[in-house]
């Protein structure tokens, strides 16, 4: 019997924000339990990964705004996923 492979937490924000409705900060941080920062910086590493990640405006009144990968953005399989690390973003 095998198990279903469970999802790397870079995986649930991509795949959260190519929800229709994309995805706050503030969502992102309570379903992965990073902080804002983190969060930020896994953005900017897929942004680097080749995805085109718009911020919106906010939905509700005082919500943060919300982030969104397009069906325009280039295709998920023709991302390495071995190939994004943490670590190897650069902040220069």
């Amino acid at each position: 019997m095998t198990r279903p492979q469970k999802l790397t937490k870079i995986e649930t924000v991509r795949q959260m924000l190519t929800a229709p409705k994309g995805a706050s900060l503030a969502q992102i941080c309570a379903a992965t339990r990073w902080q804002a920062h983190s969060v930020r910086a896994a953005i900017s590493g897929l942004r680097k990964a080749g995805f085109v990640i718009e911020r919106g405006a906010a939905t509700e009144i005082g919500g943060g705004p919300v982030y969104q990968i397009f069906a325009s953005s280039i295709a998920v399989e023709e991302v390495q996923w071995s190939q994004f690390s943490p670590s190897r973003v650069s902040l220069q």
